[in-house]
């Protein structure tokens, strides 16, 4: 490309005009504050009180209790029949508690609220 009036061109070059650039961005940044954010604190507080909840029926150590409450949270509040064996200390009175206590933490419908 060959500029023949460099000088007559040189400030849209020099200053370009981001304008619509940022207000999209203001926007976009602004929708993540509002929705997101809440969205996400409201999640936090529901996972920890589910933790809570299990620390209260059972003592395992965290990494466990972190991968069972995936697993709950990944199945709609239930434990599949496939992962039952990775947590065969747990009675079945006792997962059946903490499976109710995880559905009352997180509204009875976890998966609605991904």
């Amino acid at each position: 490309m060959t500029i023949n009036n460099p000088d007559a061109v040189e400030g849209y070059f020099r200053y370009p005009d981001f304008t619509a650039h940022v207000e999209f961005l203001i926007r976009t940044v602004a929708l993540s504050i509002r929705e997101d954010f809440a969205e996400e604190l409201r999640f936090l507080r529901e996972y920890d009180a589910a933790r809570e909840a299990v620390k209260n029926i059972v003592d395992m150590p965290d990494r466990q209790l972190d991968l069972l409450l995936r697993l709950l949270h990944q199945n709609g509040g239930r434990l599949a029949r496939g992962k039952r064996h990775l947590f065969a200390e747990l009675n079945d009175k006792e997962l059946a508690e903490i499976e109710g206590h995880f559905c009352n933490a997180f509204g009875n419908n976890p998966l609605a609220q991904q």
